[in-house]
C-alpha cells in the first residue's frame, strides 16, 4: 500500500453532491430479482446517487454511488465520458458504485411507453 501526502502548498479541494432519482410515477414501475411480479406500490425511501470529488495538485478524482441493483456498463461508459468531458479528470479516476437494492434499479411494469419513459 503506498502513502501519499498533500505537500505544502498543495490546494486540497473536497466536494460533495445529492441527487434524488426516485421515479415520479412509481406505479408503472416493479421491483428487480427476487421473483417479484407486482406493480410497485409507493416509495418507502427515495433513491439518491452521491458524488465525492478530491482534487489534490491539480489532480481529481470522483466516487459516485447509487442506490442502485448495479451499475450497467452502458451507465458506466456515459458517466465517465461525461465526468472526464466536463472536468478535464482522466475518465480512470472516475469510480462508480451501487449499493445492490433490488428495488432501486425498477424495470418497466408493462411495455407501454409511458412505463419506459419512466424506467428510463
Amino acid at each position: 500500500m503506498s502513502k501519499s501526502r498533500v505537500g505544502k502548498g498543495s490546494d486540497l479541494k473536497i466536494g460533495v453532491g445529492r441527487r434524488d432519482i426516485t421515479p415520479a410515477k412509481t406505479e408503472l414501475l416493479t421491483q428487480t430479482g427476487m421473483g417479484r411480479l407486482e406493480r410497485t406500490k409507493g416509495v418507502l425511501d427515495k433513491l439518491f446517487v452521491e458524488a465525492l470529488a478530491i482534487e489534490v495538485g491539480g489532480q481529481a478524482a470522483f466516487v459516485v454511488t447509487g442506490d442502485l441493483e448495479v451499475v450497467k456498463r452502458t451507465w458506466e461508459f456515459q458517466v465517465r465520458d461525461e465526468v472526464a468531458r466536463r472536468t478535464g479528470c482522466d475518465e480512470k479516476r472516475v469510480l462508480l458504485s451501487a449499493v445492490h437494492n433490488h428495488s432501486g434499479s425498477p424495470a418497466p411494469w408493462d411495455k407501454s411507453e409511458e412505463a419506459k419513459a419512466e424506467w428510463r
